[in-house]
């Protein structure tokens, strides 16, 4: 659960406020000024996918070994 809680908090706030709705990486790095903005949100559905995937079935293995012991 904390897991998949803290997969939320980065999709919500890396994702969504610093890369697509502040100021942060142009401010730092004004090369990328043309780069990110909204439009850019959900680039990276896929991987998140996989990790949350893979997150759900490695607690369940886990919770499967705990179980047998």
């Amino acid at each position: 659960m904390m897991l998949l809680l803290l997969k939320v908090f980065d999709i919500l706030f890396f994702d969504w406020v610093l890369l697509c709705h502040s100021n942060f990486f142009p401010h730092y790095y004004p090369e990328v000024k043309d780069i990110y903005g909204p439009e850019i949100f959900g680039y990276n559905q896929k991987s998140h996918l996989i990790q949350t995937v893979l997150i759900l079935l490695g607690s369940l293995l886990a919770a499967w070994i705990c179980t047998l012991m």
